[in-house]
């Protein structure tokens, strides 16, 4: 190669790599990362693990992660901005993580897949809360976000409805791409399962669309926000999100839709024109289904149930339950260590023939015993009370949006008595992106981009340190 073909090709690669380079500091390409995330995530969240134990949704999470501190270092841009949700997180990871791997080192444990994936966990609660927080400019990007959330959930409740009604093919692809046990039963047992494997998961996150969509549809604003078809878009959703959480047959769904609506209610004063229509099509859902509605009456109240013998007014399922959680309880209070230290990440005889412990709560419990138990009533505590601190700055849209975040994490909040919803694979993936969501609106996450020069009337930022800009020479 000539010597002018050296310098050409030179510059090609250098000018390639500064185009790389550029493009990496231009903010455009975020929001796409973070809505591909979400979507990626919540849709594949029930798939089996793959790469090194890996699900879909992680390695997308690992990848953003991987891309915004490639960014960083391109645009020398090392600050850390601590807010009291940050703290609240890292209660979660010593209380959830560092401790319980310590204990567990100490006692010998051998570290197997299962009880790394149970320590990993806050941590990548966490991760994903900040590739949102730092992704995703809001308030600018805040109604395409919310488009795709709708979207998104909302076509889980529609393969839900379509597995229900039986589908030609619907059910094969859950068994073949979504193996987990409760899609496997659902045929049997007739409650839907769709993309999140689990029907109490789908009851829940249905829950959540229909008091978004209730807050949004509150005031003609927040319906004009979205787009001029979204009104009918919205009703269309809230049909199928209703038959969904009916087609779980969830006491928790029920539970949930009941309490956000009274939570709803309370803050607004009033509840959205289309309750109405929610309530039609839950009555419609319910005449649809009431052969699946009867049979599981009959098996809740021992008609159906093999070789049950409650004839109480108490359902089965719940009399398993407390079964279940006596078993956890005494597991716990079998060492007085275990009690305040938890028994280990990961489940162990006699609670692994149950595979769960129902209760988010008797989780916490079993996994760092009372420690890790305050640890998440202080995280409660922390990420409410700063949530409705920003609704009280927020007007709007966005006061309509962080409104139905409050309401939504209320009501998870009071349904993980019953169930762990909030560590639960697709749901905690919508609730970390929406504590990010009203996050990023208290900071204003648009106006971080470029740090402010220092002047005498320009204040520091929440974000980020102030950067003094000398004139070049």
């Amino acid at each position: 190669m000539t010597a002018a073909g050296q310098r050409m090709t030179q510059s090609t690669a250098r000018f390639s790599l500064g185009a790389l380079a550029q493009g990496f500091r231009e903010r455009t390409w975020l929001a796409y990362g973070a809505y591909t995330l979400f979507t990626g995530s919540v849709l594949l969240a029930a798939t089996a693990r793959g790469i090194v134990g890996l699900k879909p949704g992680d390695l997308l999470l690992g990848g953003m992660v991987g891309l915004l501190v490639l960014r960083r270092i391109l645009r020398r841009d090392y600050s850390f901005a601590v807010t009291p949700v940050d703290v609240a997180f890292g209660l979660l990871i010593i209380a959830g993580t560092v401790l319980p791997l310590l204990k567990a080192v100490i006692e010998g444990l051998y570290l197997s897949k299962e009880m790394l994936n149970a320590l990993a966990g806050p941590i990548e609660y966490f991760l994903m809360y900040r590739v949102v927080l730092e992704a995703l400019a809001l308030p600018s990007k805040l109604p395409t976000m919310t488009r795709v959330i709708l979207v998104v959930v909302s076509l889980i409740s529609i393969i839900g409805v379509l597995q229900i009604a039986k589908f030609p093919g619907v059910e094969d692809f859950l068994l073949t791409f979504f193996p987990t046990y409760e899609t496997a039963e659902s045929p049997v047992i007739h409650r839907a399962t769709s993309l999140v494997g689990g029907w109490e998961i789908l009851a829940a996150i249905s829950a959540y669309i229909v008091l978004l969509i209730n807050q949004i549809q509150t005031t003609d604003e927040g319906v004009k926000t979205l787009g001029r078809r979204w009104n009918w878009i919205l009703i269309g959703f809230l049909a199928f999100n209703v038959v969904a959480l009916l087609s779980t047959l969830s006491t928790a769904g029920f539970l949930a839709i009941v309490l956000g609506y009274v939570v709803a209610w309370r803050l607004n004063g009033k509840l959205a024109r289309t309750t109405l229509y929610a309530m039609g099509v839950a009555v419609v859902g319910a005449i649809a289904l009431t052969p699946v509605i009867i049979e599981r009456l009959q098996y809740q109240f021992g008609k159906a149930a093999a070789g049950a013998g409650n004839t109480s007014a108490v359902p089965n399922t719940w009399v398993a339950r407390w079964t279940h959680w006596d078993v956890v309880f005494q597991t716990v209070l079998l060492h007085p260590a275990s009690l305040i230290f938890g028994v280990r990440p990961n489940f162990d005889y006699p609670v692994l023939a149950f595979g769960s412990t129902e209760s988010l709560y008797l989780l916490l419990l079993y996994r760092g015993g009372l420690i890790y138990v305050a640890a998440f009533i202080a995280f409660i505590v922390i990420v409410m009370r700063r949530i409705w601190q920003i609704r009280q700055k927020v007007n709007g849209f966005n006061r309509h949006v962080v409104t139905a975040i409050f309401t939504i994490l209320t009501v998870t909040f009071v349904i993980d008595i019953l169930d762990a919803h909030f560590f639960s694979a697709g749901e905690w993936q919508i609730l970390m992106t929406l504590i990010a969501i009203a996050v990023g609106l208290d900071l204003r996450t648009d106006n971080f981009e470029e740090p402010p020069a220092r002047t005498d009337e320009a204040a520091p930022t929440a974000m980020r340190i102030p950067a003094v800009r000398l004139a070049s020479s």
